[in-house]
């Protein structure tokens, strides 16, 4: 149960003018920057090795399941998917199926997780699994 409180003025007190606190600005760059790189990750396995056939691409709303995959929150991960497809070309995106996942999938699903290095680089394709973090 909430109590009533007042609710100070946001910035100056000026209506629509609000303060956005340290660091949230580059958070959301960071995870923007995070989806962008899985995105871009998935599109190189589909292009390299899955060059035809359906694409089956995961969405949850499992935090679990998408903190397992180094995401802060579902909607991140659901992010990078929705990023998959803006950057997918025609005829990639007219084989791609969304399917909404429970639980992790077979192989043929990808799932879209953070793979950084080490040193919180962005690990690519081509990097071998120990380089993942």
């Amino acid at each position: 149960m909430c109590s009533k409180q007042t609710v100070p003025p946001y910035g100056n007190g000026s209506p629509g003018k609000v303060e956005t606190p340290d660091g949230v600005t580059k958070e959301i760059w960071s995870i923007i920057d995070l989806q962008q790189h899985a995105a871009n990750y998935v599109l190189t396995l589909v292009h390299r090795f899955q060059p035809d056939g359906e694409i089956r691409l995961c969405v949850s709303d499992n935090e679990y399941m998408s903190q397992i995959q180094g995401w802060p929150a579902a909607a991140t991960m659901n992010g990078a998917v929705r990023r998959f497809l803006e950057m997918a070309d025609d005829a990639t995106r007219a084989r791609t199926r969304v399917i909404y996942c429970l639980e992790l999938l077979g192989a043929d699903t990808y799932i879209f997780g953070v793979r950084l290095r080490p040193d919180g680089s962005f690990a690519e394709v081509d990097d071998p699994p120990e380089t993942d973090g």
